[in-house]
């Protein structure tokens, strides 16, 4: 069986995170449940050292196969081309932001290598085999393809959603808090400080962000409970990278702080859509953040609104059609 490369990253790095990884995972593990790919199939192609280490840390979690990329290898280069042939993939699938060459995507075709790009810049995109743009894309016209948040990945699509249980007289108010792989600004905590002080809130947060807390109205979310806790919570707290998805699937009333120039793009675009709330990360934060969350607990109206916005996006989402095409790809 012919292998498929994953190239993409992760890392405590502005404007990357864990984003790309966990998305091109969640590929690998549909392929895996719904087409019966072997896991063997899939090597990931990542950088593992200094601030990359993430990548292999959430790799050997999830016990999936990689090879370490050397830092200094630049994206789209021959030295990245050279290192992809030896593996004689049958398909190399790329996610990562950045523009694509004519070079790389030539020098794949004529190795017979097909190419899968995600969020691709380049108006080079159309030359390779399939790409398709959630985030990276500009006004959409008629004639452009594929690209649009209805093509959004993220992993909540491959589990089944839990039904919340109706409490009349609920003690506590959950919130989910998330600002990716690498919480570049802080905002979690900033968040907390805001809000600490009201009654019968529960902070939903990592284990390393608990270790600085001196309080009690908290519980932990891990790898393995991370969406059993999202789908619980009453509101989600958020950056603008995927985890915006989830949120949005599991039905919560959102706000997002958004901490890059292409997630404050997502979030306003999304926010137009009444999917989101999105707070702006400036002197109004702690002001913006307490309005908006006194307007979800005391106007019911506003979040059946944003609800039933999320269903219908959700409706929408096309991934079905990607991994159909993915497949095809591989296998043509």
């Amino acid at each position: 069986m012919k292998t498929i490369i994953i190239r993409c990253d992760a890392g405590d790095i502005p404007n990357l995170g864990t984003g790309h990884i966990i998305r091109c995972i969640t590929i690998c593990k549909y392929l895996i449940k719904k087409y019966r790919f072997k896991k063997k199939t899939f090597i990931f192609l990542i950088k593992t050292k200094k601030k990359f280490k993430t990548g292999k840390k959430i790799l050997d979690l999830e016990k999936f196969n990689y090879k370490s990329l050397p830092n200094k290898v630049k994206d789209f280069s021959l030295d990245e081309i050279k290192i992809i042939k030896k593996f004689d993939p049958k398909l190399v699938l790329i996610d990562r932001l950045g523009s694509v060459n004519k070079d790389f995507l030539s020098s794949l075709k004529k190795s017979k290598i097909k190419t899968v790009l995600i969020d691709n810049s380049s108006h080079l995109k159309k030359y390779s085999d399939f790409y398709f743009n959630p985030f990276i894309f500009k006004k959409i016209k008629k004639r452009d393809k594929n690209q649009g948040y209805d093509y959004s990945i993220f992993p909540s699509i491959l589990i089944k959603k839990k039904i919340k249980p109706q409490i009349a007289h609920k003690k506590k108010i959950k919130i989910f808090l998330f600002f990716g792989g690498f919480d570049y600004n802080r905002i979690s905590l900033r968040i907390i400080k805001i809000l600490k002080d009201i009654e019968n809130i529960e902070f939903i947060i990592n284990k390393k962000m608990a270790a600085y807390l001196k309080m009690k109205n908290y519980s932990i979310y891990n790898n393995k409970n991370f969406y059993d806790k999202l789908s619980i919570s009453d509101y989600a707290i958020i950056s603008g990278g995927l985890i915006v998805f989830d949120a949005i699937k599991y039905n919560l009333p959102i706000i997002s702080v958004p901490q890059y120039f292409h997630q404050k793009k997502t979030i306003f675009n999304l926010g137009k859509k009444k999917l989101v709330y999105y707070v702006k990360l400036d002197k109004n934060l702690k002001k913006n953040i307490i309005n908006i969350f006194n307007e979800f607990r005391y106007k019911q109206s506003m979040i059946n609104n944003m609800r039933y916005s999320q269903r219908k996006f959700v409706q929408n989402l096309k991934y079905k059609m990607i991994f159909r095409e993915i497949k095809k790809q591989y296998e043509n």
